[in-house]
């Protein structure tokens, strides 16, 4: 446990504190070349990048204005705080140089600072040159979900289309072949393939040079074609991998007593690998693919008795051997298939390609007409637009238009923040508008302010944006062009961490050293990358807080192991934790651990008889103090928020420690989003039996007997038609269905929804009566839907039902609230979109759940 979430960085301090290192003030003071500086967390990054932007209009040897800098960032939080930070800053230096007419007009116009994300900045450039691209000048930018929910449309009808018209037969035959004859996957991969387009700068020259690809490796040799020959990098990769992990299995297993049974079956395993990669010397790829399919491992000798790291090691070496022995193994995977059968492949697979490639053209075009009579554009639209205005044209890419040489006059410096995130469509945007070229362009510029502007600061093992098509390797790409030739510009390590304790940075720097490798992400944590610690803290004796205060001073790692409760006595004896309270049998995996969590919470919080940890902080002056810790200080970090974070935030509230989860998916979760969504699908269509039966139970219709009268409605309208007298030839009344259909042994089933409509019809009890009052009620809300906007809407419903004084008198009624304003938000961001209905905001709904649950 660490105490970082107490403590206040150095570059979070008062103003009049902060002492830039070596490495800051070189980021904050270099200019005249291209930047790149390397920040480890911790470092002070943001301090370095609002610095330096003050430091550029107050004290460069060139001043700029405010207005002159470009300052791009990933998120719209982060462009916030980086304006208040550059304000704060400029206000600082005005404030000590009242006098500096200058100064205090860069304060002035501190709102006319380019301060923002990068599709901001797209915007900015689309707006002022919207005609260059045919945009309408009122177009608009649609939010993600909106986007997804017109992409998804457009496909769906694009493959609808084509089922109707099919001439050739082509298109049912690949859905056939390719889809096993469902299309979910083949619409997915259509959507995935336009993402993957949209990262590209040139999505027309990438899909012609695929196709160029693929047709040479049919013709020519695996180890003659591009491709044949990355595919045989990546097995002798995979066999290099093999032979490490057999390498250091040997190692950890040779030091452990009492295991030397298993040390014959792995060397077995390493030397079969040895000669795998004496047959692929050659890139021989069938000798290799014979010898691993025919390679036969010996079972393991047995170990007998209660050894420590017994399971642990077997199951080690039989996954190395899985890989290779296993069908869905990597190595066997990879070499499943001669050279001759994987060019067969590739013919077979060839039209198919290509066909897919048409298909993602073809939706290209159709979601493009979608937007435009929408007069809205997406995200990816955004930065490709504003490629289009800033390059002369897709022929020669990279070189500047007349409207980007306009922006490289104005703009003084470029800034770019969280760099590793870029992809290859906005790297080229912003060294379109940057000068980082200017030594290989024809400029029009001789004079020396006319120099190198871009200046870039991330690191790339925070990277975190990869499921978005962020590309990292451009960041390496850059370290490693500007290390090997200054001229292109210059790296800027910063290493120093202010905001953790050295023995907590210690055990980060020994673990990421061993599993970040260049073969495992690109990177090898040298020293070059460890977090060096510059942190300093308060000291006990200096807090003027009760003596019995305990402060964190170093010890910033606790491992509990809590062991299964089929563990055996004698085993878990070994292990101080495994008589917890929290493995009692009654309890999971993820309940146990929670109940530790909160027991150690409790304990850092001086209950249960102990001393109330201290944490540094800082007091009004700035001073750095001790003092008490509070929940706030405390962060629960889970593999799968998913899942288990509920479990957590339940276990938590039990211990009276106040929690709150930011997980994905959580929002939808909860019951009150549940209750009013059941209601919404079946004001959509009433014929649904679940969201029917959870509202009907729900405390929107309030029966307080609603078990009961559920189960009386089922009872008297069974399943099985055949016990009510029924038969099959029943009529349905007015518009209604048919009253049954039939199930798989031929008896005619009642659906839950047709058993409601009949009680309320046919029968006379209180059952009846709640059943009416209820679908008079639904029936003016399924009204109320067709002719008030959707906020509005459930505005009313929430009113109607009383619902939302339900939920404010609950325990934790304030979140309840919070979570249907937020729902009644959605349905007012939702009414200015280009879609409206029920229906659709459904499907938007739905689609908010997902990318949650994705992210």
């Amino acid at each position: 446990m660490n105490d970082n979430t107490g403590s206040t960085s150095k570059t979070d301090t008062p103003k009049s504190t902060f002492m830039p290192t070596p490495a800051q003030r070189a980021g904050i003071e270099t200019v005249g070349e291209n930047l790149l500086v390397s920040a480890a967390a911790g470092s002070g990054k943001t301090a370095v990048l609002s610095r330096r932007c003050a430091f550029l209009v107050c004290d460069a040897p060139d001043k700029c204005d405010v207005d002159q800098l470009l300052v791009v960032t990933f998120t719209e939080a982060a462009a916030a705080e980086m304006r208040t930070r550059i304000e704060a800053v400029l206000r600082e230096r005005s404030e000590l140089n009242p006098e500096n007419e200058r100064l205090q007009l860069q304060v002035a116009q501190i709102d006319r600072a380019q301060i923002s994300t990068l599709h901001g900045f797209c915007s900015r450039v689309l707006r002022q040159n919207y005609h260059l691209v045919d945009l309408p000048p009122d177009f608009r930018v649609m939010e993600g979900t909106e986007a997804k929910l017109m992409a998804k449309n457009v496909v769906e009808q694009m493959f609808n289309d084509h089922y109707e018209n099919d001439p050739t037969g082509v298109f049912h035959k690949f859905v056939d072949i390719n889809g096993d004859g469902d299309d979910t996957d083949l619409q997915s991969t259509v959507l995935q393939l336009n993402d993957l387009l949209n990262s590209i700068a040139d999505p027309l020259a990438w899909m012609q040079e695929a196709r160029v690809r693929m047709d040479e490796a049919i013709k020519k040799p695996l180890k003659e074609s591009a491709m044949g020959s990355e595919f045989l990098l990546l097995v002798a990769a995979q066999l290099n991998q093999l032979q490490t992990r057999c390498a250091a299995a040997d190692a950890r297993i040779s030091k452990m007593p009492g295991l030397g049974n298993y040390l014959p079956g792995l060397r077995e395993v390493s030397d079969a690998i040895m000669l795998f990669q004496k047959a692929f010397s050659n890139k021989n790829l069938d000798m290799l693919s014979q010898q691993v399919l025919s390679a036969n491992f010996k079972s393991l000798k047995s170990v007998t008795g209660e050894v420590p790291g017994k399971e642990s090691a077997k199951k080690e070496i039989n996954e190395i051997r899985n890989e290779i022995a296993k069908d869905d193994g990597s190595l066997r995977r990879l070499t499943r298939y001669s050279e001759t059968e994987l060019c067969d492949g590739l013919v077979a697979t060839s039209p198919w390609v290509n066909y897919l490639l048409e298909l993602a053209t073809e939706f290209r075009a159709a979601y493009i007409k979608a937007k435009a009579k929408e007069r809205a554009i997406d995200f990816s639209d955004l930065e490709h637009f504003a490629l289009t205005v800033l390059q002369v044209d897709a022929a020669h890419p990279g070189q500047p238009s007349e409207v980007a040489k306009g922006y490289r006059r104005h703009i003084a410096h470029v800034l770019v923040d969280e760099f590793q995130d870029i992809n290859a469509v906005q790297e080229t945007i912003l060294r379109l508008v940057s000068r980082e070229r200017v030594g290989q362009e024809n400029a029009g510029h001789t004079d020396n302010t006319w120099k190198p502007n871009l200046f870039c600061v991330g690191d790339v093992k925070q990277s975190i944006y990869g499921f978005r098509l962020a590309e990292p390797a451009r960041f390496l790409a850059r370290y490693a062009r500007f290390k090997a030739d200054p001229s292109q510009g210059k790296v800027i390590d910063l290493q120093s961490n202010f905001r953790s304790r050295a023995p907590l940075l210690n055990v980060l720097n020994k673990v990421f050293c061993r599993l970040m490798t260049r073969k495992s992400c690109g990177i090898d944590y040298d020293k070059s990358h460890e977090l060096v610690p510059e942190a300093t803290f308060p000291s006990d004796t200096a807090t003027g807080i009760a003596e019995d205060g305990v402060a964190f001073t170093g010890s910033p790692v606790e491992l509990h192991l809590l062991l299964p409760s089929n563990q055996s006595q004698s085993s878990a004896a070994t292990h101080p934790d495994a008589n917890d309270p929290a493995l009692d049998d009654d309890l999971d995996r993820t309940e146990s651990e929670a109940t530790v969590v909160a027991e150690r919470i409790n304990s850092m919080m001086g209950k249960n008889g102990s001393p109330r940890r201290l944490v540094a902080g800082r007091n009004q002056n700035g001073d750095a103090i001790l003092r008490p810790i509070e929940y706030r200080d405390m962060v629960i970090l889970l593999r799968s928020v998913l899942y288990k974070s509920r479990q957590f935030v339940d276990i938590l509230h039990n211990h009276q420690i106040p929690a709150h989860s930011d997980a994905g998916g959580g929002f939808f979760d909860a019951m009150e989003i549940m209750d009013v969504l059941s209601l919404l699908a079946i004001m959509d269509n009433q014929q649904q039996d679940i969201p029917l039966a959870a509202v009907l139970r729900s405390p929107l219709v309030g029966w307080k007997n609603a078990e009961d009268w559920l189960t009386k409605i089922r009872l008297t309208y069974p399943m099985d038609r055949d016990s009510t007298g029924l038969t099959d030839k029943s009529q349905p009344v007015g518009n209604a269905p048919k009253l049954s259909v039939p199930d798989k042994k031929g008896k005619s089933i009642t659906p839950f929804h047709e058993a409601v409509r009949r009680y309320a019809e046919e029968q006379t009890d209180e059952v009846a009566a709640g059943l009416q009052a209820f679908l008079k009620q639904l029936n003016h809300f399924r009204h109320q839907a067709r002719v008030r906007p959707l906020d509005s809407m459930l505005e009313e419903i929430f009113e109607l039902t009383g619902y939302y004084n339900y939920c404010a008198g609950l325990v934790n009624g304030q979140q309840s609230c919070a979570n249907l304003r937020e729902l009644q938000e959605y349905a007012r961001t939702f009414g200015g979109a280009s879609l409206s209905g029920l229906y659709p905001f459904l499907a938007y709904l739905r689609e908010l759940d997902n990318n949650d649950r994705e992210s």
